[in-house]
């Protein structure tokens, strides 16, 4: 009897189905839900060595022309904001091999399909304004500083139980940094805490057509490792004039750090902790700097009738770009038939897609705003299915 194969298109969750995702898979820790964490720090300390300074400047400059610090209206302090959540869901795809065999086993084509994977970029970002980057409201001016309680954002991504990177950074406090911000309205920020542990890292990039998907980051055949981190400030606001400003962007932060395996520690991962002796790089900078954030004019009328102009407490948002890039190293590349295989018999099939669900909500009393990005790994597979001739006949 003649025998006919059939490719169905199956569908298939990893967390529903495990075993069928693993032959196709690094191991069911390469695949595990990922998950990013971005959270912006509020903190009261910023308000109080901020209006120190700040009473310093007036001081020395003779004048009290915005010396509102103590002048606010207590009716419109910030309060607490209590519980806020928004969810946001989404399944994107992130690569097709359906079309492999269109490639033949040559070099350049092998060349084109590594250099793909050697590059991973994601984007963290708010979903909802955040409220109160500042604590309260001002009797003076849409740029008055005074209770200033942003204090920087750190970023988690985890992958299983695995820590892949942490990133914290604050907002810089020297002299020169408190000046920036009093005279010239802008901020600056510094890094506290880097961790990046590349055995763990999205290198090389599981998400493109052709990938290998059997190995993690080895720096046997990849070099050149570089994590790179990109945080823009946005805001919108009214003035008093009635005019309308919408997603402005006030500044942009950047940080990019070579990951040599020199740098590593014995555990193979890169710490790297402002004034801790065992570092093994002498210094990363954040290079960059923001706007504070403008306050609303929102205006208010007393008991007696009686109208002020106010402005408000500030609203911001943030998005994150993390990139992650290497290079292949020698060895690797005079091995390039033997993974070239590899991915060809590995590769047939297979549509990877993700299903992304971003969480914003307000922690700790509405003082910390927790963005969380979880992202579950689906499969869709070319089942063969073995139909006789005479089954395909009753089905037409």
């Amino acid at each position: 009897m003649k025998t006919i194969v059939l490719k169905s298109l199956l569908a298939v969750a990893l967390l529903m189905s495990p075993a069928l995702v693993s032959a196709q898979s690094k191991g069911n820790d390469a695949h595990d839900v990922t998950r990013y964490d971005l959270t912006l720090h509020q903190d009261s300390k910023v308000s109080d060595w901020l209006s120190e300074a700040w009473n310093k400047e007036l001081a020395s400059a003779g004048n009290e022309s915005r010396g509102v610090l103590n002048d606010t209206y207590n009716v419109l302090k910030a309060q607490s904001v209590g519980l806020m959540s928004s969810t946001v869901s989404s399944v994107i795809s992130m690569g097709v091999d359906l079309l492999f065999n269109a490639f033949k086993s040559k070099k350049e084509d092998w060349r084109k399909a590594v250099e793909k994977e050697n590059v991973f970029e994601k984007e963290i970002s708010t979903i909802e304004s955040v409220n109160d980057f500042y604590s309260q409201v001002s009797t003076t001016s849409a740029m008055d500083p005074s209770g200033m309680s942003f204090n920087g954002f750190s970023c988690m991504q985890m992958r299983g139980p695995d820590t892949v990177l942490y990133m914290s950074c604050h907002l810089k406090d020297s002299e020169l940094a408190l000046q920036n911000i009093i005279r010239h309205s802008k901020f600056e920020l510094e890094l506290d805490t880097l961790v990046f542990q590349p055995q763990y890292c999205d290198l090389p990039n599981e998400n493109t057509p052709f990938s290998s998907r059997e190995q993690h980051f080895s720096f046997d055949d990849r070099g050149a490792l570089n994590l790179e981190i990109d945080t823009k400030i946005t805001s919108s606001w009214i003035n008093q004039a009635i005019q309308v400003y919408n997603d402005q962007q006030l500044g942009e932060f950047f940080m990019k750090v070579p990951i040599n395996k020199k740098d590593l520690d014995s555990d193979g991962v890169f710490r790297f902790i402002r004034g801790r002796a065992a570092n093994k790089v002498d210094d990363i900078e954040m290079v960059g700097e923001c706007f504070i954030v403008p306050r609303s004019y929102i205006g208010v009328r007393d008991a007696e009738g009686n109208y002020s102009d106010c402005w408000g407490t500030g609203q911001y948002m943030v998005k994150m770009h993390l990139k992650e890039t290497c290079t292949i190293t020698r060895q690797f590349e005079q091995n390039w038939k033997s993974d070239w295989n590899r991915r060809k018999q590995r590769g047939k099939g297979v549509l990877y897609q993700m299903k992304q669900t971003v969480k914003q909500n307000l922690i700790q009393n509405g003082r910390k705003c927790l963005v969380s990005v979880l992202e579950t790994p689906y499969y869709s597979f070319l089942e063969d299915i073995e139909l006789d001739e005479k089954s395909l006949k009753k089905k037409k």
